[in-house]
């Protein structure tokens, strides 16, 4: 049996996501519960964010999911911290309505309800809507800004975009992830991914620092034995980029930690905030080897 909570000790704000902040779109993706007179929050959202779909297409959704758990996990750990100070480290990604009180008891229904009204599908069948966004192209913008900084040191000819095992080395491996550009000297293949701080706040930092990691990992184990037969010597170079004029401790946590994967998983870590890796990587690129 549901268990209920007495009418009018219950608020709820509607989450929306802005794909980009500067165009004014946002959509709602979930609904902060708050129970018990603000002793008890929780988050509701429906992980397939069929609303997305119909304002970004191409919006990733495990990067709202990883906003609104990150969020919920906040919420239940905070000791004192003011909720709205808590919310506002997630925009402007991630923004809260005001607070609206429930006027129904708190049921497992009841919030079905809310996600129902709020979260639900628009009136376009979804679908459609997977089959237009599978045939658009997929934009990375960090592969942009860093065709650009690397486009300094070569000819942007020389450059691979999107590349994979089949690009970089000939050879078809379906388990391993493609790399944001690749460059091909005469006897090196360099990797080249990261993040990009002027496009995302912490959570997109985190999330995309751990899969490149991810990636660099996988390539890594191309120089074990069982991989024997691959005779191009390659380096993986994390990349972060900086571009933020407003340094927050979030933007800084971020920062932080992209750098502290790539130090650990790819040869060369760049910072281009301290310059930390920029060197080396020009002289990479620049030689002839």
């Amino acid at each position: 049996m549901d268990t209920e909570l007495k009418k009018g000790t219950a608020k709820y704000r509607l989450l929306y996501f802005q794909p980009n902040p500067e165009d004014g779109e946002r959509v709602c993706v979930g609904v902060l519960l708050e129970e018990d007179y603000g002793r008890s929050y929780s988050v509701l959202y429906d992980a397939k964010f069929p609303k997305v779909h119909c304002i970004a297409p191409n919006a990733e959704p495990e990067l709202i999911k990883f906003y609104l758990d990150d969020l919920d996990d906040a919420l239940r750990s905070r000791s004192g911290d003011d909720p709205i100070l808590t919310l506002r480290r997630y925009g402007p990604q991630l923004v809260a309505s005001d607070e609206r009180l429930v006027s129904l008891p708190i049921t497992e229904t009841t919030k079905l309800r809310l996600l129902e009204r709020f979260v639900g599908p628009c009136g376009v069948s979804m679908a459609k809507l997977e089959s237009v966004a599978a045939q658009m192209p997929r934009k990375d913008t960090f592969a942009e800004h860093i065709g650009l900084f690397v486009g300094k040191y070569i000819p942007r000819g020389d450059i691979l975009r999107d590349a994979g095992p089949k690009e970089m080395f000939g050879r078809a491996m379906s388990d391993f992830g493609t790399i944001a550009i690749a460059v091909r000297r005469p006897r090196r293949t360099i990797m080249i991914d990261g993040v990009d701080l002027q496009l995302m706040g912490r959570a997109q930092a985190v999330s995309r620092a751990n899969k490149v990691a991810y990636k660099f990992w996988q390539y890594g184990r191309l120089r074990s034995d069982e991989y024997n037969l691959l005779q191009m010597p390659f380096s993986r170079i994390g990349v972060v980029l900086d571009g933020s004029t407003q340094r927050s401790k979030a933007y800084y946590e971020g920062h932080d930690y992209a750098l502290h994967q790539f130090k650990k998983e790819a040869d060369i870590a760049v910072d281009t905030t301290s310059g930390e890796g920029t060197q080396e990587l020009a002289k990479m690129l620049s030689s002839t080897d």
